[in-house]
């Protein structure tokens, strides 16, 4: 399995059995690789991530430079250089998704995560 957006590492934590290899352009984690998987996206047969969440206003408004053909949200980006890189994808999306009007044949199910999963976040 492969985590393009890794962080510190805590999906792989929460999902000891399977083998991860870890990618962050920050990475925060032990065993997670620096890698720009925006740029450089890994292939692998599954790909479980929590990608970034950035729009491209907030963007421009925080001086952050997205990657060429990136329009409207970041992870919209992400989710289809996992989908197009990855047989089987796990991705963590804003509830919000579900409302989009572009549609992905390959997404066939959607979980509403009611509770917190992530020890150290912020929200």
């Amino acid at each position: 399995a492969v985590d393009p957006f890794a962080g510190d590492g805590v999906i792989a934590q929460m999902l000891p059995k399977l083998q991860f290899r870890l990618y962050d352009i920050a990475p925060a984690g032990e065993g997670v690789t620096m890698r720009d998987s925006l740029k450089r996206f890994p292939r692998a047969d599954l790909c479980i991530t929590n990608p970034p969440y950035l729009s491209t206003a907030s963007a421009a408004s925080l001086g952050v430079r997205l990657p060429l053909g990136v329009k409207g949200d970041l992870y919209i980006f992400c989710l289809e250089a996992c989908l197009s890189n990855s047989r089987y994808v796990a991705a963590i999306l804003p509830l919000s998704f579900i409302s989009k009007t572009k549609r992905y044949p390959r997404l066939a199910t959607v979980i509403e995560l009611t509770n917190v999963c992530f020890v150290n976040a912020p929200f």
